[in-house]
């Protein structure tokens, strides 16, 4: 289940070699809002930091990670 009050589980359809950049595109057609964001985004794949050109299996789990910061 997803953390934190803002987390959002969406279940995408993408081809077999889909990327997570593929996804977020995907996700920037249906809220143009995230576009501007692109830069500062990170991906992770299955709770590990992946290149926005890794390969998806089917099942796995895409996070688009904002930028922190802490003290």
């Amino acid at each position: 289940s997803p953390e934190g009050e803002d987390a959002r589980l969406l279940r995408l359809e993408l081809p077999e070699d889909a990327t997570p950049e593929d996804a977020l595109r995907h996700l920037v057609k249906e809220h143009p809002a995230l576009a501007p964001r692109r830069r500062s985004l990170a991906a992770a794949v299955n709770r590990r930091y992946a290149a926005f050109d890794a390969p998806l299996a089917e099942g796995d789990e895409v996070v688009f990670i904002p930028p922190v910061s802490g003290g």
